[in-house]
C-alpha cells in the first residue's frame, strides 16, 4: 500500500484516470485497514469496518470500467451493480449478516461483478480495431490483478463464513495462506500498473 501511495503522489501529474482511481482507492482503504488493525490489537471485533469498506471499494473499481468500457448498456449495468452492492450491504447488515459478523455475501457479490467487468474489458480489447501494447497499459495490469484476486477470493469467502463458525484455526489458515497471497498479488499488479509505461518503454530507434 505504501509503495502505491508513494507512486501515486510522486507521479500524480503523469497518471492516467485509472491509475488515479487506484491510488485514491488505496488512500481510502489505508485508514480503514489501520483502524481495523488497531481494533484487532485490542481483540475488539473489527468486522463492521469491512461492512463499510467493501461497498466503497467496489464502487471505485466499478467506476474504472464505467469510464473505460464503451457499451452504453454495460455502463448502465455497472451503475445498477453499484446500487445493488450498496443495497445488499445495508440489507444484509440489518438481517442475516449484521455488522459484528463476517459480510461474506457482499464480498462474493462484489467479486462476481468485478470479474464480469474485467472479462468484458478483455473482450473489448480483442474486438477493437487498433494495435495496443498491452504490457504498457496500466488498466491491463490492474485488470489482471483484479480478475486473479476476485476469482480466488470468491472461493475464499465462500469458505470463510463456514470456517469461522466451525474452526477458528481453519479460518486463519484460509486467511493467511490463501487470502493474503491473493492480496499481495493484487497490490503487485497495481504497482506494475504505475510503472509499466516506464518499465516497458520502447527504445528510441533514432540515430
Amino acid at each position: 500500500m505504501i509503495i502505491i501511495l508513494g507512486l501515486f503522489f510522486v507521479k500524480a501529474r503523469q497518471l492516467t484516470r485509472e491509475q488515479k482511481i487506484i491510488g485514491f482507492i488505496v488512500l481510502v482503504t489505508l485508514p480503514f485497514e489501520l483502524y481495523a488493525g488497531y481494533l484487532q490489537s485490542f481483540t475488539i471485533n473489527n468486522l463492521f469496518v469491512y461492512h463499510l469498506l467493501i461497498p466503497i471499494q467496489y464502487s471505485f473499481y466499478a467506476y474504472i470500467y464505467y469510464c473505460y468500457l464503451e457499451s452504453k448498456i454495460i455502463k448502465k449495468l455497472i451503475l445498477v451493480s453499484i446500487a445493488l452492492v450498496m443495497v445488499a450491504a445495508v440489507a444484509l447488515a440489518f438481517t442475516i449478516q449484521p455488522p459484528d459478523t463476517y459480510n461474506s455475501y457482499v464480498i462474493i457479490l462484489s467479486n462476481f461483478f468485478i470479474s464480469i467487468w474485467v472479462l468484458i474489458y478483455y473482450r473489448q480489447l480483442f474486438v477493437q480495431l487498433k494495435i495496443t501494447d498491452l504490457k504498457s497499459e496500466p488498466l491491463f495490469w490492474i485488470s489482471n490483478g483484479l480478475l486473479f484476486f476476485s476469482l480466488g477470493d470468491f472461493f475464499v469467502e465462500g469458505l470463510m463464513k463456514a470456517l469461522l463458525d466451525q474452526s477458528l484455526w481453519m479460518a486463519r489458515w484460509n486467511y493467511y495462506y490463501i487470502y493474503l497471497p491473493l492480496l499481495c498479488t493484487l497490490y503487485i499488479t497495481f504497482i506494475i500498473s504505475f510503472v509499466c509505461r516506464d518499465l516497458f518503454k520502447k527504445p528510441n530507434m533514432s540515430l
